[in-house]
C-alpha cells in the first residue's frame, strides 16, 4: 500500500528533468514509522502547485533566475551584512544549507556558500571562530557530541527532543546561539530489506536478538554521534558484541541503503527522511524496525549560529522559511539529490525559493 504524502508537490527543476512517480514501488508489508520516506521517487523538484507566501496568499511560483554561485570571498549579491553558510555532512543538510544561502542573497546579506565540511568537528571549529556563521545540525546528535567533547550534561538515552534541546543548550560553547527548530522531526531508523527481514522474522528492535550478529551500516559523517548503538542494544537485550559498524567512505546519505541492497550489511541506520533508493536512484525494498520502547532519541534539524554574525533580519528569514521545510518537503528535496540525474543543490534551493519567496520586511 503506497503511503500518501500530506501534501505531495511535483516538482521539476529548471524544464530538465521531468518527474517519473506512477506510484510506490517497493512495499514492504509493514507501514513505514510516521514521516519516514516513501519509496516513490521523485527525480526532480519544481512546483506545479501556486506557491504560497508566509501570510498564506498564493501567487504563480516565479520562473527561477540562474543560479549566482558564490565562493569564499565573493558575492553577486547587493552588498549587505556578510554570512557565510556551510553544512557538516550529509546531503540533507547540504540542501538546507543551499536553501537559506539562497534566501539570504535574494535578500541583500553578502554570502558565501563554504559547502560541505568533512566533519562536525571541523565544522563546529570554524563555527567557534566566526570563519563560518552558519550551519544545519540535527538536534539529538549535536547534544550527544558536545555532551562528550564540550560539556559535562549528558544526553538521556531515549531523549526526547525537548531534552535533546535543553542538553544542546547547556553545552552550546560560548559565543554560538540556535535558531528556531525546523517542524519537521527528522527520526533515526534502523531499517532491513523485506527480504532479510522476512528471512530472520523481523519487525521491531527486540527482534534483532534472534541474529547470531550482524552488520549495522551507518553514514560516515554520523557515525559516532547519531544513535548509542550499545544503549539501544543492551534496553533490547541484544548483544553489543553481536553488532559490527560499518560505514560508507563517503557522507552520502543513501549509503546506509546501498549497502543493505548489495548485502554488504544487514542492518541500515537512516533517518525517516532517507530516501528508499539506492546510489542510482533505484527504489529499495525496506522495513523500518519498529522502536516500542522510544530508545532511539527524535532528531529535529536546527541552524546554529555564530551569533555576531546573524542578526536579527537573518534570524527572522530563517524562521520564516522553515516552516516550509517539513518532513514531506525534505524528502521530495532528498530525493532530488539522488541518483544517476541527481539535481545540484544550488538549483534545488533556486526552486524551492521560488516557490516559496520570503523576505525580511527590510
Amino acid at each position: 500500500m503506497c503511503r500518501p504524502h500530506r501534501r505531495r508537490q511535483t516538482l521539476v527543476l529548471l524544464g530538465a528533468l521531468a518527474l517519473v512517480a506512477t506510484g510506490c514501488a517497493g512495499n514492504s508489508g509493514h507501514d513505514a514509522p510516521d514521516g519516514a520516506a516513501s519509496s516513490s521517487a521523485a527525480a526532480a523538484y519544481v512546483p506545479t502547485t501556486p506557491a504560497t507566501s508566509p501570510t498564506g496568499d498564493t501567487t504563480a511560483p516565479a520562473t527561477p533566475s540562474a543560479p549566482k554561485k558564490t565562493t569564499a570571498g565573493s558575492s553577486t549579491a547587493a552588498a549587505g551584512p556578510a554570512v557565510t553558510v556551510a553544512s557538516c555532512g550529509p546531503d540533507e543538510t547540504a540542501v538546507i544549507a543551499a536553501v537559506w544561502a539562497r534566501a539570504l542573497d535574494n535578500n541583500g546579506f553578502t554570502v558565501t556558500d563554504a559547502g560541505v565540511m568533512n566533519n562536525r568537528e571541523e565544522c563546529l571549529a570554524k563555527l567557534a571562530a566566526g570563519e563560518i556563521s552558519l550551519i544545519p545540525d540535527y538536534s539529538s546528535s549535536l547534544a550527544r557530541y558536545l555532551s562528550r567533547t564540550h560539556g559535562d550534561e549528558p544526553l538521556p538515552d531515549g531523549a526526547t527532543g525537548k531534552q535533546a534541546m535543553g542538553t544542546l543548550k547547556k553545552n552550546l560553547p560560548a559565543g554560538l546561539a540556535l535558531g528556531k527548530q525546523l517542524p519537521a522531526p527528522v527520526a533515526p531508523v534502523f531499517a532491513v530489506t523485506k527480504q532479510f527481514a522476512r528471512a530472520h522474522h523481523l519487525e521491531t528492535l527486540a527482534d534483532l536478538r534472534k541474529l547470531d550478529s550482524f552488520l549495522l551500516a551507518v553514514n560516515a559523517c554520523t557515525a559516532d554521534d547519531n544513535i548509542d548503538i550499545d544503549a539501544v542494544a543492551a534496553h533490547y537485550g541484544i548483544d553489543p558484541g553481536a553488532v559490527t559498524v560499518v560505514a560508507g567512505s563517503e557522507c552520502n546519505p543513501t549509503g546506509p541503503v546501498q549497502m543493505i541492497s548489495e548485502g554488504k550489511a544487514d542492518v541500515a541506520e537512516i533517518f525517516t527522511t532517507t530516501p528508499p533508493l539506492d546510489d542510482a536512484g533505484r527504489p529499495v525494498d525496506l522495513v523500518y524496525l519498529k522502536d516500542p520502547d522510544k530508545q532511539i532519541p527524535t532528531e529535529g534539524i536546527v541552524p546554529v549560529m555564530y551569533g555576531k554574525a546573524i542578526n536579527g533580519d537573518a534570524r527572522g528569514l530563517l524562521a520564516t522559511l522553515n516552516k516550509f521545510l517539513d518532513t514531506d518537503t525534505l524528502v521530495e528535496l532528498n530525493t532530488a539529490t539522488v541518483g544517476e540525474q541527481a539535481v545540484p543543490l544550488d538549483d534545488i534551493a533556486v526552486a524551492f525559493i521560488a516557490h516559496h519567496p520570503v523576505g525580511t520586511g527590510r
